[in-house]
C-alpha cells in the first residue's frame, strides 16, 4: 500500500477552498500510486473549535462537503482520511472521517458504537482495513499505543499541539529521536506515519516535518520543513525498507524553529485577516526592529509599513539630542529592511505644560502614549493596513503602559517570548542575511529596552514617588536574564517564590515582580493576541482579576499541603482508637480476672506487661479450666463457656458490653 500525507496550510473555516485543496493532493498522490491520503488534524476546525463544535449548520456544511468530495473522480481509487472534531453527549472529541467509495464514515463513532456493549474502552483508536494494510488512528500515540489490538500493520498518529519551543518533540522529524516513536515502533513492529500541520492555526503554531517509520523504527521517508508537501510512500510489512541518510535529516535548533514557527504564523494571520499589508511602530529599539523584520520575512517587504511618531517635547540639549538620535535609528532600520516609513508628529505634543515632578512626568508620558496609539491606529486604518505590536512576554508579565504600548496592534508575534530570548533570536536572522544594524543586538539593547520597560511597570503601579523610587530600585537590582528566568519559573513552570531562580540573592526583587504580574491581569487580558510557543502562556494562566494575594514567600516556613494535614487526621484518629482498645482490653482482662480469681496486681500486670500471645494464652487456660468443671458437673449449664467464646470472639470485634 501506498500512504500519501499531505502537509498543506489552509485557512479555519474555509470548507470549499480545504476540500477543493484536499481534492487537488488526492489527484496527485493518485497519480503516484497511493491508495490512502490524509490530511493534518487542525485543518478543518482548529485545535480549540469553541462554539464551532455546537454549530450545527457548521458541522452540516462540513461533512456536506465531505459527502461531495467522497464522490469526486479524484477520489476514484484513493480512500481519504480527514480529521475534525465532533460532538459527543456533552462535550466533543476528536475524530476522523474516512472518505471511500462514495461514503464518508466518522471512524471513532462508528468504532465506538459497533463494540458498544464489549469489554473495549470506549476511547480505543479506531481500526480498518486498506487492501491487506490494517491501520489504527491515534492523536496520542505515547497514551494509545497499549490500546491498539494486536495485529495492526500501520499507525497513523496525528498531531495536535503546536510548537513547544523547550520541547524539540513538537517539531516533528526534527525532534523524532526524541519523541520515543523509533522505540515504539521496534517494539511494537509497526510502521508510524506522523502527520504534522504547517501553518498558523489559532493561537498555535505548527513548522511541518511529518515523517514515517519502518517497523525497524527508521526514518523511511519526510516531509520538508516550514513548507507545504505531498509525501507520498510505499508501505512494506516484512520487506527491508531503506533508510534516510540521518545527516540529511532536520536537526531541531531552538532559534531557527522557534523564528519559523512566529513566521508562519504571522503570514497565516494576516492573510486570515483580509489585508495585504501590515504596519509596524518603529521605536529604534530592539523589540520593534526585529518584529518589523519578521514582518518582512512573513509578507514580504512591499507589504510592510514602518511608522516613525516623532516627538517634539524635548525640552533639554540631552533630551533633543536622544530623540535626534532614536529618529536616526528608525530610518536605518527601515532603510535596511527596505520597508516603507511613514513619519507622524502627534498634534500637541509640543505644547504640554511642563512637568517637574516624577508623578508629572509619568503623567505627561501617559498622555504622550495615549495620543501616540490613538495617531498610530488612524494610520493603519488610513493605509488599511494590518497592525503588528512588538510586545513580548516580559511586557504581558508585567502589564505596564498604554495607549500606543499596550493598545496598539491586533497580534504581538513575541507574546510568548521573553525579552531576553530576542537578542538571540536576531543574532540567528542576522547570520542569515545582516538586516539588522549593530545598535539593535547585544546585551546593551536589551538592558535599554528591559530598563524603560522596568520604569513604565512601577510608573504606572505606584503614584507616591517615594515608594516608586524604592520599587524601582530593587527592581534594577537584576539583570535582564535574572528578570525573565524568575518570571519564566513563575509562570510557566509554576514554581513557588523560594524555588525560582535567583530568589536565593534576596526574595524582595522577585516578590516585587510577582506582585506585578498579578496586578496587571485585568490589563493583560486587554492586550493583543499571540501565537503560543512556550510550555505555558498567559491564555492557559489565569488568575482573578480581583485578587488581593500574592506570593511573598513562606520566610523560612515549611510548606503546608492538604495531604500533610489529611495524614495527621488520620494519625490522630488511629491513636484516639487505640486508647478506646486499651481501655476496652483492660476490662475484658477485669472481668476474666474476677472470674479466675486473680489480684489486682495479677490483673495489672497482664494488662501491662502481657503481650497479646500471653493474653490468648491466658483466655485459653481460663476456658480450658471452665470446660473442665463444666464436664465433672451432671445437667450443668454451658453459660460460662458461651460466655468465654463471645469474649474470645471479640478479640478481633468490639465486645457485647459498653465501653463503660
Amino acid at each position: 500500500m501506498k500512504l500519501a500525507m499531505a502537509q498543506i496550510d489552509m485557512r479555519l473555516g474555509d470548507i470549499p477552498g480545504i476540500c477543493s485543496r484536499i481534492e487537488e493532493q488526492a489527484h496527485l498522490a493518485r497519480r503516484q500510486g497511493a491508495t490512502l491520503l490524509i490530511t493534518p488534524a487542525p485543518l478543518l476546525m482548529g485545535i480549540m473549535p469553541g462554539a464551532l463544535v455546537d454549530a450545527p449548520n457548521f458541522q452540516h456544511q462540513m461533512l456536506s462537503a465531505l459527502q461531495d468530495l467522497s464522490v469526486s473522480r479524484a477520489l476514484h481509487g484513493i480512500s481519504c482520511l480527514i480529521p475534525m472534531v465532533v460532538p459527543v453527549g456533552e462535550g466533543s472529541v476528536f475524530e476522523v472521517a474516512l472518505l471511500r467509495d462514495g461514503h464518508v464514515s466518522p471512524m471513532r463513532l462508528a468504532f465506538m458504537k459497533f463494540k458498544e456493549g464489549s469489554p473495549f474502552a470506549p476511547w480505543t483508536p479506531p481500526v480498518f482495513d486498506i487492501g491487506d494494510i490494517r491501520i489504527a488512528v491515534t492523536f496520542d500515540l505515547a497514551r494509545d499505543i497499549e490500546d491498539i489490538p494486536p495485529g495492526c500493520d500501520l499507525i497513523l498518529s496525528f498531531q495536535v499541539g503546536g510548537l513547544n519551543i523547550i520541547d524539540p518533540t513538537s517539531s516533528g522529524v526534527a525532534g523524532m529521536s526524541e519523541s520515543g516513536f523509533p522505540d515504539l515502533a521496534r517494539e511494537h513492529r509497526v510502521w508510524i506515519a506522523h502527520m504534522m500541520p504547517i501553518g498558523g492555526f489559532d493561537g498555535a503554531a505548527y513548522t511541518g516535518g511529518s515523517f514515517l517509520l519502518d517497523e525497524m523504527g527508521q526514518v523511511v521517508a519526510a516531509a520538508p520543513c516550514f513548507e507545504e508537501g505531498l509525501l507520498v510512500h510505499e508501505v512494506q510489512r516484512g520487506l527491508p525498507s531503506e533508510p534516510l541518510n540521518e545527516h540529511l535529516l532536520p536537526h531541531f535548533d531552538r532559534r531557527e524553529w522557534l523564528w519559523e514557527a512566529l513566521r508562519l504564523h504571522l503570514r497565516d494571520t494576516v492573510l486570515a485577516s483580509g489585508a495585504n499589508r501590515s504596519i509596524v511602530h518603529l521605536r529604534g529599539d530592539l523589540p520593534s526592529s526585529l518584529v518589523a523584520a519578521l514582518a518582512v520575512d512573513a509578507l514580504g517587504p512591499r507589504n510592510v509599513i514602518g511608522v516613525h511618531m516623532g516627538n517634539e517635547g524635548a525640552r533639554t540639549p540631552a533630551e533633543e539630542a536622544a530623540e535626534s538620535r532614536r529618529s536616526a535609528h528608525v530610518r536605518e532600520i527601515a532603510s535596511t529592511l527596505h520597508i516603507r516609513l511613514v513619519e507622524r508628529t502627534v498634534e500637541g505634543a509640543a505644547e504640554l505644560p511642563d512637568r517637574d515632578t516624577p508623578e508629572q512626568r509619568a503623567s505627561s508620558r501617559r498622555l504622550r502614549e495615549g495620543t501616540e496609539g490613538l495617531c498610530l491606529e488612524d494610520t493603519a486604518a488610513e493605509l488599511g493596513a494590518f497592525p503588528i505590536s512588538a510586545l513580548t512576554k516580559t511586557d504581558y508579565a508585567l502589564a505596564v503602559g498604554n495607549g500606543a504600548l499596550t493598545g496598539f496592534g491586533m497580534i504581538a508575534p513575541f507574546g510568548d517570548v521573553y525579552l531576553t530570548e530576542l537578542e538571540f533570536l536576531a543574532r540567528y536572522r542576522n547570520r542569515i542575511s545582516a538586516v539588522l544594524p549593530p545598535f539593535v543586538l547585544g546585551l546593551a539593547a536589551v538592558r535599554e529596552a528591559m530598563g524603560e520597560l522596568l520604569d513604565r511597570a512601577v510608573e504606572g503601579s505606584y503614584r507616591d514617588p517615594a515608594y516608586a523610587d524604592r520599587v524601582g530600585g530593587l527592581l534594577r537590582s537584576l539583570e535582564p536574564s535574572e528578570v525573565d528566568a524568575a518570571l519564566e519559573g513563575h509562570v510557566d513552570r509554576g514554581l513557588a517564590l523560594e524555588e525560582v531562580p535567583h530568589a536565593d540573592d534576596g526574595n524582595a526583587p522577585v516578590a516585587m515582580l510577582f506582585l506585578l504580574v498579578r496586578r496587571g491581569e485585568a490589563k493583560r487580558r486587554r492586550m493583543p493576541s499571540y501565537p503560543i510557543v512556550s510550555a505555558r502562556s498567559f491564555s492557559e494562566l489565569l488568575w482573578p482579576e480581583q485578587l488581593a494575594w500574592s506570593d511573598l514567600g513562606r520566610r523560612g516556613a515549611e510548606a503546608l499541603t492538604a495531604d500533610e494535614l489529611a495524614d495527621a487526621a488520620v494519625e490522630r484518629y488511629q491513636e484516639s482508637s487505640e486508647g478506646e482498645m486499651g481501655r476496652m482490653r483492660r476490662e475484658i482482662i477485669g472481668l476474666i480476672g474476677g472470674m479466675m480469681g486473680m489480684s489486682s496486681e495479677q490483673v495489672d500486670s497482664i494488662a501491662t506487661e502481657g503481650s497479646e500471645e500471653r493474653i490468648v494464652q491466658e483466655f485459653q487456660h481460663l476456658q480450658e479450666r471452665l470446660r473442665g468443671s463444666q464436664r465433672r458437673r451432671d445437667g450443668g449449664s454451658t453459660d460460662a463457656s458461651d460466655l468465654l467464646d463471645g469474649i474470645m470472639d471479640s478479640r478481633t470485634t468490639y465486645p457485647f458490653f459498653s465501653r463503660n
